[in-house]
């Protein structure tokens, strides 16, 4: 009976548990025996939060989490039936798809119709969500303005801001007339002006991205560093990096004002290509500081 309880405890420690920042694809068979097209995406968050886009809901999102479940409003209203014969079952016409999946953002777009088929101009709907690790969403909204399969040209356009909260979401007003995500990114409802960095070494800093919320810095030789000067009035939040120039697929210790953070619980960080087809380390931090802070990233030796 010792053995097997020591047995036990061993796996559970040598196991490791499945938390991270992720979009995948699921469904009874992964893919459909219709159409060929893959079924429900999930998207599962480090705090162990999930947002669903399911074929039962007709994709529309839905948040689980251990105290409930919740959906986004429908801002384009569908006068669809999902249980009826006379809609589009098999989603030939509904349907998602992952565009982006790393550990900076994900990018999911969801395209339907909002009318039942053969029966009214269905003017295509196409909406783009945003998803950042720290529970922030971008919601892109346009409608075709023909009946065209790809819904390029649009006469409706709108943006919605959501956050996961524990409770589901809080949702701010919409905005008409949206031109980009680097000038939707960059406004006071998910985060302040981005300080400048200052004070580096073994690197140099390219600039804010506010399209991706991320500050892009470009690795010269051996460990980086840098000074970040948040204050009470200019909190530094969450913050994401870019590291350029990286070495291979090998990660990196990050220190936090002298401290070692742990990585999986104090900051996440993934190793992608960038647009050039070089490696670039993406670091995103879980902390909120309200004074000046020195960051340094240290890599494998």
């Amino acid at each position: 009976m010792k053995r097997t309880g020591i047995i036990i405890i061993l796996l559970c420690i040598l196991i490791p548990i499945k938390s991270q920042f992720e979009a995948y694809y699921s469904g009874p068979d992964t893919k459909s025996q219709i159409n060929n097209w893959y079924e429900d995406i999930i998207v599962e968050f480090w705090g162990g939060e999930k947002l669903v886009f399911s074929r039962g809901s007709g994709y529309l999102p839905c948040l689980e989490s251990s105290e409930g479940k919740w959906f986004v409003n429908e801002v384009i209203s569908r006068n669809w039936d999902y249980t009826s014969k006379h809609t589009d079952r098999n989603h030939r016409r509904n349907y998602v798809r992952i565009i982006d999946n790393n550990s900076e953002k994900i990018i999911i777009y969801w395209r339907y119709y909002p009318y039942l088929l053969f029966t009214k101009n269905p003017r295509t709907v196409h909406e783009v969500f945003i998803i950042f690790p720290d529970g922030r969403i971008i919601r892109e909204i346009s409608q075709g303005r023909a009946k065209t399969y790809c819904g390029d040209i649009a006469d409706i356009k709108q943006v919605q801001f959501l956050q996961i909260t524990k409770n589901g979401f809080s949702e701010y007003p919409l905005q008409g007339d949206y031109q980009s995500t680097q000038s939707l990114a960059s406004q006071d409802t998910f985060q302040s002006n981005p300080q400048e960095l200052s004070l580096l070494y073994g690197c140099e800093y390219i600039g804010y991205n506010n399209d991706q919320s991320a500050y892009v810095v470009k690795r010269i030789a051996g460990d980086l560093g840098f000074s970040i000067l948040a204050g009470a009035q200019q909190p530094l939040v969450n913050p994401c990096f870019n590291i350029q120039n990286w070495l291979g697929k090998t990660e990196a210790t990050v220190t936090l004002n002298g401290k070692e953070l742990l990585s999986g619980k104090d900051y996440r960080q993934q190793v992608v290509y960038d647009t050039e087809g070089k490696e670039m380390l993406i670091i995103w931090m879980k902390t909120i500081q309200y004074e000046p802070v020195r960051i340094t990233i240290v890599p494998p030796k």
